[in-house]
């Protein structure tokens, strides 16, 4: 009997080996997963941690108004303005009538136009952004405790009066182009001291922002506005606005124009001098433009200066098609003798019926006449040889008619 020889490969590795072989893999799996957790918990940790500052603000300021108005921001209320620890982001024109100041390691970025008329103070560990064009102005003093302020490209910021680093080191001023203007004395800090300019440079390189400083400085900022808007009740317009805070305030001037570009005169409204509240105001127009009507409010000072908002937009004849049905706004006289003048509005030009009817619901009388898109007027007179009494007028447009309304002859 031939004995079959067991086969072994001369490579194969033997079962201390493989154990061994195992353990090596096993102990690299585990380093690799010991890595991969350190890795993980540092971008978590200290990778969130440093870009946390950029994440989005707590508060947000997305209309022109006053620091304090709530209807500024997007989170309400407003911020404190006193040892603020959250980040605020400035992304319009703001005013703060008064001191401000940022508590440890609060963020106060400015991407539009922060006024300051006061003085501002920035805590430990806080932080202060210009970011593009943004402008700070601060009327007074500026003054920092450990905080750090980065100036953007095209930024600017100016001091009234004196730039504070009292913990120099622990303080850094960074500019990447942006300009500093300090009508004080800078000092704890060399780089802000050796970029520093002074009120001329200002009053030259900014004229804008240098007009803003010295109104602000003066007590003569112009008006906070909150909103200005325009609504369209039927063939009028209601115009609303609201203001934050009003220095020197005279009066209001409402424009109005057909294209955008050449306004006229159409109301003055008295405003209300010196406030620190918010004020309403209101004006209709009664004879609106037939299409769109572009409307502008000027705000006026006692002293002449005036400031001109932006313009905003309404259109009649796309209101008014919306609902297409025919108005009757006004009869007069009313009781009437012989003939009456009838107001009322349609939404497209065209042709439309006038009838008067009895109380029966029988037409008794009619005209025809030729209408405009928006408000008309046309005087009735095919109601003299009616007798005395109750009558229903109403109108027919496009098939439509309008809600009746009552009159009487005498």
């Amino acid at each position: 009997m031939t004995m079959k020889r067991k086969r072994t490969l001369k490579n194969q590795p033997s079962i201390k080996l493989k154990r061994k072989q195992t353990l090596v893999y096993a102990a690299a799996g585990i380093a690799i997963a010991a890595i991969v957790g350190v890795g993980i918990f540092f971008y978590l940790n200290l990778g969130a941690s440093t870009d946390s500052k950029a994440a989005a603000a707590d508060f947000t300021a997305t209309a022109d108004g006053s620091w304090i108005d709530d209807n500024v921001w997007i989170s309400t209320p407003a911020p404190a303005t006193s040892g603020i620890r959250s980040s605020v982001e400035i992304s319009e024109f703001v005013v703060r009538s008064g001191d401000l100041s940022f508590g440890n390691d609060g963020v106060l970025t400015v991407s539009d136009s922060l006024v300051i008329i006061g003085s501002l103070t920035m805590g430990n560990e806080a932080e202060l952004v210009i970011s593009g064009d943004g402008v700070l102005i601060v009327t007074e003093n500026f003054n920092t405790t450990g905080s750090k302020i980065t100036v953007g490209n095209s930024g600017v910021v100016a001091v009234g009066g004196d730039l504070n680093f009292p913990n120099g080191k622990k303080d850094t001023y960074n500019s990447t182009g942006g300009d500093l203007y300090v009508m004080g004395t800078t000092s704890g800090n060399n780089d802000a001291d050796n970029v520093d300019k002074n009120e001329t440079a200002f009053q030259n390189e900014h004229p804008k922002a240098y007009q803003i400083f010295t109104d602000a400085s003066n007590g003569t900022l112009p008006v906070s506005l909150t909103f200005f808007r325009a609504k369209v009740q039927g063939a009028e317009v209601l115009l609303e606005w609201e203001t934050a805070e009003e220095i020197n305030n005279d009066f209001f001037t409402i424009e109005r124009s057909g294209d955008g570009r050449k306004f006229e005169k159409i109301a003055t409204i008295p405003g209300s001098g010196n406030s620190q509240r918010p004020i309403s105001y209101s004006f209709t127009d009664p004879f609106p433009l037939p299409e769109i009507s572009y409307y502008r409010l000027r705000q006026t000072d006692f002293d002449g200066q005036f400031e001109v908002f932006k313009a905003v937009a309404v259109s009649l004849e796309a209101s008014l098609e919306t609902s297409q049905a025919p108005s009757i706004s006004k009869v007069a006289p009313n009781p009437f003798q012989s003939s009456f003048r009838v107001d009322f509005t349609v939404a497209t030009s065209g042709t439309a019926l006038i009838q008067l009817m009895n109380t029966r619901g029988r037409v008794v009388a009619s005209e025809e006449v030729s209408v405009y898109a928006g408000r008309n007027q046309h005087k009735f007179y095919q109601a003299e040889q009616l007798q005395s009494g109750i009558y229903l007028l109403r109108l027919v447009f496009n098939g439509k008619p309008s809600s009746a309304a009552r009159i009487m002859k005498q």
